[in-house]
C-alpha cells in the first residue's frame, strides 16, 4: 500500500520515458514528504534526469517548487506538439519549455493544454481540448 508520503514524491519518481515530466511544490518534498530537496535532486540527476527548482516568488507555485523531467522523452513531445507550441510563443527546447511550464498558464480546453498535459502524461485530464464533445 502507498503511502500519502510516497504518492506525492512517486510523481518524481516516476518520471521517465513514459512520464517526460513532473512536478512537486517544494514544501511538498520537505514537509509531507519528509525530504530535502537537495536529496530529491541527486536521486533524480542519479537515474539520468534533469531537475529545475524553482524558488518561491519564481513560478507559479507559491512556495516554489521542483520539475523533473526525462530529457529524451520530453525533446520526442515538443517535436510532436513543435507547431502548437511555435503558435503560441513557448519554446521548443526542454529546459525553455520547463521554464514555461513553471512560469505562464496555458488555458484550460486549448491544443497548447493539450501539449502541456502530454508532457506530464496526463491522458485524462478533462481540461483537455481533445476531450470536448465534439458533435
Amino acid at each position: 500500500m502507498t503511502t500519502t508520503n510516497e504518492y506525492f514524491i512517486n510523481d518524481l519518481r516516476n518520471v521517465g520515458p513514459q512520464k517526460p515530466l513532473g512536478y512537486l511544490p517544494l514544501t511538498t518534498i520537505e514537509a509531507d514528504c519528509g525530504l530535502r530537496v537537495d536529496q530529491v535532486v541527486t536521486e533524480m540527476a542519479d537515474k539520468g534526469l534533469v531537475t529545475r527548482t524553482f524558488k518561491a516568488g519564481a513560478c507559479n507555485i507559491e512556495s516554489g517548487a521542483l520539475y523533473v523531467y526525462h530529457p529524451a522523452a520530453l525533446k520526442s513531445v515538443l517535436h510532436q506538439h513543435r507547431k502548437v507550441l511555435q503558435e503560441a510563443g513557448w519554446p521548443t527546447d526542454a529546459d525553455g519549455f520547463v521554464i514555461a511550464v513553471a512560469t505562464r498558464i496555458a488555458r484550460p480546453e486549448t491544443v497548447l493544454y493539450d501539449a502541456v498535459a502530454d508532457a506530464f502524461a496526463d491522458h485524462n485530464n478533462p481540461n483537455r481540448n481533445d476531450r470536448k464533445f465534439k458533435g
